[in-house]
């Protein structure tokens, strides 16, 4: 390769020959030696090298010159120095000549590397086959010296080096020829040997087609890296003093007059092969940055890249820092695998990136670096891909459909042969319901074409379906170029097989090949696990275990491989296992589910601890307030407390306590590491898994009542409108009078006693009492003017369980909030709120925030075009507007049905750090509609809010410096946000597989062994209806064509179906229903068929209508909005549990 792009070496070393007396072994290390790794402009190629890229004429002449030349020396020892210079005058004669231009030297150097392509190959070649065993004679050590005029000063010397060179040069010739000769003539090692040189004016034997390929493929390496070094190499390294070239040509002058045994191994040098390692080690550090899995694999079957090569970190970096990329967290489509998308804090709007490749090998919630790609070229595959599906979907339809023409026509012959024959005498002459309705829908069809129909628009369907895949059309597209992150230690659990699926098990490739791993998440690909991993149970009998799952974790995935590699953890058990599901979940989302460390255990503070005497110095002491705390009745780490004061002015002193964790976690302490790596506490249906030792979660720092505790406090001094006339911050000591659950706050709230069980001191429940009272009065009107602001109100469903000793769900109801729970949402919520004002202004660069971007406006146009279809105008542009919308409409069950149709664009709020981002508009918290909001009220169960501690602290004692770097803190952001999103997956698959439990014992004492319940349309399109089962919070997609149907209608936000008579419809026999109507294509319809009767089977506690159906031609019609009854069908042995839900046919008396 022409090392032009190399470091240029030091000038003596820039035009140093190799010795043409070197040894066929030093010849073919030259060949494949790297280029020169030292600095100066680029070396010329060997001498050797050179000789060989000679015509064989030349070459010829030269061999038969220099033969004459040493015959002559050695008649005549006396004319040696004066043959001498006239051997040195012939092989400058001999070389190639030179372009004295410095400038263009890359390009000539490349030229020359182009001639000896073949040569090189032929080296190569000759390095593949036996090497002739040519005897060596060790050189002795050099001594000092050896460039002086007595080294050249021996015949002796002078004379054996002629024959050396002369033997040399037959060598090469021998092993050149029979590197280029074909493989089944080539000569043994003996042969190779002996043989005579061929005469070298022969024409070269043409190289094979695979040397060919490799030649091409080397040209075209080396042109890039040529290219490459003369965009990297400073003109001022290109440019050389004529004399400093004849001083470079006097020193080589010199060194091909050295002895040939000195000049191998002059002291103080390397062997030439430790010399060839030396410049290829510096060679790797010098080529562009290889990722480890881009690292190509050795060895005959290498494949191609089928992935792009990941870029440096470096090179990443300064990418995103010049706005050329754009870094983000990763989503993948749960129902399609080729679509994912990435956010930017940079972009206004979601990055698409479509297929695998594109992809790059990122997985879900990998911080990915992506670059963008032109929008129309990736959406033009996109749909080439859809395209190229539908079209081999409408092929087998055809098939199919010719397949049933056939048997048709057959059945009708029969059915001739039949009449003839007298079997079929009977011919009813009467229209049925369905047969009139079929008229009518033709008689509509054809209208709807008639009126359509222009001479402009025939056959212009594709181009309206173009029009409506362009609505969709993202704004921006990209291609992953890196990974800057991925969730450290994140396992996956599914299911082990011995054969790929689709895989031949007759195959001996196959089944000699690895195992492979089907992950229960659809988002991760099938791994490949090296079978020396599995047990020898499983090997025995690989079916035993088709119903057990397993853990793996993904140890690569190569750049030439389609699925990644794994390691196998471990087993974790059978299917429908509660215990085996719940471990799966924390698996799937990266919980740590297990003790802390001995070195972190050591940093807790001994027991019994009291607080020391030194912190009721420096604290504000609030013992003899009356503080009380109100939570979920189960709770057990207590973070929060309140107070209130009526002051004589008639304001009020409000304080906010919040447990003051970072005192017993100090900073960089091992306990405060295993705190960071487990960001949050993870809250399950029967447990929590905490992220603090219980010491201090249930113990040291919950407030619990009766008992001192540290505390870090916000207190403010408020109106009676709870606007805020002065703030004070600092840290506290306080001791709760009572443990107060929301049901007890609500009591109060409406007009009841406080249950006295609650409070220790029976005295003061008047005084908490009223506490209660003046807290409600300030948080509605804190609350009013909030919404008044722009604030926005987006709840989920959330469910609660009442489980039995066993731990079996007995009771699941969905949560409602009350006023007590709104009462201390608002004092949480400005505490927050004021504790990111003060650490914003302290610290501009290095505050941690939570911010709540915009929702995805593609998703809240679609969102906001249904609503509108449905007679309900929705204003989108801020959080305000959208509010507003929300209550303007009269109807409870349509709004909140709206709501949750809203959920769907909006993003998951996330922690930042304040110096990531260059406008303050940025901090915007979409939801709460304020300009900066960050967490402090629960540090017990967030590290977050543990990190804004410390940032208070640092500036309430007016530190110039909080202890944190602006890289630092982002780090630590993401982490808690990776974590905090983990946590909310894993809560609500435990809520999902305890509703699976519940469900499935209902179904149990169930005759039809299925539940039976309302649900809601969410949305109806051309195949699917989107149900909602308000009384559990399930949604589900049902595809109309697995149901058992006769045929589909549709329309503007509604789908009717025909249904089967005596059908009932069962999760078995979906799979059967989805074959049998492949063919089945809906009817388009621009009114609905029916209309729904709004004063009837409606129900009083309900405003939405009941989805009509029509017993006389089995039609049914659901409308968006629309009420049907479904039955929920459940299944335990799949991982994980499935929940299934289905209309119920009105046309079958059976469920």
């Amino acid at each position: 390769m022409d090392d032009a792009h190399e470091k240029r070496a030091p000038p003596l070393l820039q035009e140093n020959k190799a010795p043409e007396s070197s040894s066929m072994e030093s010849m073919a290390s030259l060949a494949k030696r790297p280029a020169a790794r030292a600095k100066g402009p680029a070396q010329k190629p060997p001498a050797a090298d050179n000789e060989l890229k000679k015509e064989p004429q030349q070459h010829d002449q030269r061999r038969r010159s220099s033969a004459s030349t040493a015959t002559s020396t050695d008649a005549h020892p006396q004319a040696k120095s004066h043959q001498n210079t006239q051997d040195q005058a012939n092989a400058e004669a001999a070389k190639p000549k030179r372009k004295r231009n410095r400038k263009k030297k890359p390009a000539a150097a490349h030229e020359d590397q182009k001639h000896t392509d073949v040569p090189q190959q032929d080296q190569q070649n000759q390095q593949n086959q036996p090497q002739p065993q040519i005897p060596r004679q060790q050189p002795a050590p050099a001594e000092k010296g050896t460039h002086t005029d007595e080294t050249r000063a021996h015949p002796a010397d002078k004379e054996d080096k002629k024959k050396k060179k002369k033997k040399d040069k037959k060598k090469r010739t021998s092993v050149s020829e029979a590197a280029e000769a074909p493989v089944a003539d080539a000569p043994s090692v003996a042969e190779g040997s002996q043989q005579a040189a061929a005469p070298l004016d022969m024409a070269p034997p043409k190289p094979s087609r695979e040397k060919k390929k490799k030649k091409k493929v080397k040209q075209a390496a080396e042109e890039r890296t040529d290219n490459a070094a003369k965009e990297a190499t400073p003109e001022s390294a290109k440019k050389q003093h004529p004399k400093e070239k004849q001083h470079l040509k006097e020193k080589q002058h010199l060194k091909e007059k050295q002895h040939p045994k000195e000049k191998q191994h002059p002291k103080g040098k390397q062997h030439p092969k430790e010399n060839q390692q030396k410049h290829q080690v510096a060679k790797e550090k010098q080529e562009e940055y290889v990722h480890p899995d881009d690292a190509i694999r050795p060895g005959i079957g290498r494949r191609r890249p089928k992935f792009d090569r990941y870029l440096s970190p470096e090179a990443l970096r300064k990418g995103i820092d010049d706005g050329v990329f754009f870094s983000g967290m990763l989503r993948i489509n749960r129902r399609n695998r080729n679509e994912s998308y990435v956010t930017s804090d940079n972009l206004p709007a979601d990055i698409f990136i479509f297929g695998s490749r594109d992809r790059n090998r990122a997985l879900e919630d990998d911080l990915v670096v992506v670059q963008l790609l032109d929008v129309a070229t990736v959406w033009d595959r996109k749909k080439a891909k859809d395209k190229g599906k539908q079209q081999k979907k409408d092929m087998e339809q055809a098939e199919r459909r010719q397949k049933q023409q056939k048997q048709e026509e057959l059945d009708a012959a029969e059915a001739q042969d039949d009449q003839v024959n007298g079997i079929d005498d009977e011919i009813a002459d009467d229209e049925t319901d369905t047969d009139r309705l079929e008229l009518d829908v033709a008689q509509e069809i054809a209208s709807l074409n008639e009126m359509n129909k222009t001479p402009s628009v025939a056959g212009n369907d594709d181009d309206e379906d173009d029009d409506d895949d362009d609505d969709r059309k993202p704004k921006f597209c990209g291609r992953v170029v890196g990974i800057l992150q991925r969730m450290d230690e994140q396992q996956h659990t599914g299911t082990l097989h011995r054969m790929r699926p689709g895989d031949n098990p007759n195959d001996p490739v196959a089944a000699g090949g690895p195992l492979w791993f089907k992950p229960t998440d659809k988002r991760i690909p099938l791994m490949a696990i090296p079978r020396a991993q599995a047990s020898d149970e499983f090997m025995a009998n690989p079916t035993a275990f088709e119903r057990e799952i397993f853990a793996v974790r993904l140890s690569r995935w190569p750049i030439d491989s389609s699925h990644p590699f794994g390691k196998l953890l471990r087993h974790v058990g059978a299917i429908g296992d509660v215990k085996v599901n719940e471990l799966c979940i924390l698996a799937d989302n990266n919980i740590l589910d297990a003790g802390f460390s001995d070195q972190a255990l050591k940093c807790l503070p001994k027991t019994p601890w009291r607080i020391p005497a030194k912190e009721y110095k420096t604290r504000r002491d609030l013992r003899e307030h009356r503080v009380f705390s109100i939570d979920p009745e189960t709770a057990k780490d207590l973070d929060d407390a309140l107070h209130i004061i009526a002051l004589d002015d008639g304001t009020y002193e409000v304080g906010v306590h919040i447990a003051d964790v970072s005192y017993f976690v100090t900073r960089s302490s091992k306990l405060d590491l295993e705190a960071r790596k487990r960001a949050t506490s993870t809250y399950l249906v029967d447990r929590v898994i905490p992220m603090l030792p219980s010491l201090l979660c249930e113990q040291l720092c919950s407030l619990n009542p009766d008992v001192e505790r540290l505390s870090f406090s916000v207190i403010w001094k408020m109106d009676d409108e709870g606007n805020i006339l002065d703030t004070w911050f600092g840290r506290t000591i306080i001791k709760s009078c009572a443990k107060l659950a929301y049901d007890d706050a609500q009591l109060v709230i409406d007009g009841k006693a406080l249950p006295s069980a609650k409070v220790t001191d029976a005295t003061l429940i008047p005084a908490i009492e009223a506490d209660i009272r003046h807290l409600h009065k300030l948080s509605v009107a804190m609350r009013r003017r909030r919404f008044e602001n722009g604030a926005l109100s987006m709840n989920s469903i959330k469910l609660s369980f009442s489980l039995d000793d066993e731990g079996e769900p007995n009771k699941v109801w969905v949560y409602q909030l009350k006023e007590s729970n709104r009462l201390i949402e608002e004092f949480m919520l400005r505490a927050n709120m004021s504790v990111a004002e003060k650490i914003c202004d302290a610290y501009p660069q290095q505050a941690l925030l939570r911010r709540h971007e915009h929702p995805i406006e593609r998703r809240m146009i679609e969102f906001v075009n249904t609503a509108a279809a449905l007679g309900y105008d929705i204003d989108s542009s801020t959080s305000g507007t959208l509010q507003a919308s929300f209550d303007a409409i009269p109807s409870d069950d349509v709004r909140a049905v709206l709501r949750i149709l809203a959920i769907k664009p909006m993003r998951r709020a996330k922690y930042f750090c304040t110096g990531s981002f260059d406008d303050e508009d940025d901090y915007l918290h979409y939801a709460l509609n304020v300009p900066m909001y960050t967490h402090f009220t629960s540090p017990i169960r967030r590290y977050a809010d543990v990190m804004v501690h410390r940032l208070l602290e640092s500036a309430l004692q007016e530190k110039d410096k909080c202890g944190y770097d602006k890289e630092t803190v982002q780090t630590i952001s993401l982490q808690c946000n990776w974590r905090k999103n983990a946590a909310k997956d894993a809560q609500d698959q435990s809520s999902h597989l305890y509703l699976a439990r519940y469900l499935a014992r209902l179904a149990a004492g169930s005759p039809s062994g299925t539940i039976a319940c309302d649900a809601v349309v969410l949305a109806a399109g051309d195949r699917a209806i989107d149900l909602l089962v308000p009384e559990y919070g399930l949604e589900a997609r049902v595809f109309a064509d697995a149901l058992p149907v006769k045929r589909l209608m549709t329309g503007p936000a509604f789908i009717a179906v025909e249904w089967l008579a005596d059908e009932p419809v069962t999760a078995s026999r979906i799979d059967y229903w989805r074959e049998t109507n492949k063919d089945m294509e809906p009817i388009p319809m621009t009114t609905p068929p029916l209309k729904a009767d709004e004063n009837k089977e409606n129900d009083a506690k309900s405003t939405l209508l009941v989805c009509p159906y029509d017993a006389n031609t089995r039609t049914q019609q659901f409308m968006t909005f629309g009420r049907c009854k479904i039955m929920i069908h459940v299944s335990l042995d799949t991982l994980p549990a499935t929940l299934k839900i289905l209309p119920i046919n009105p046309a079958c008396s059976q469920i």
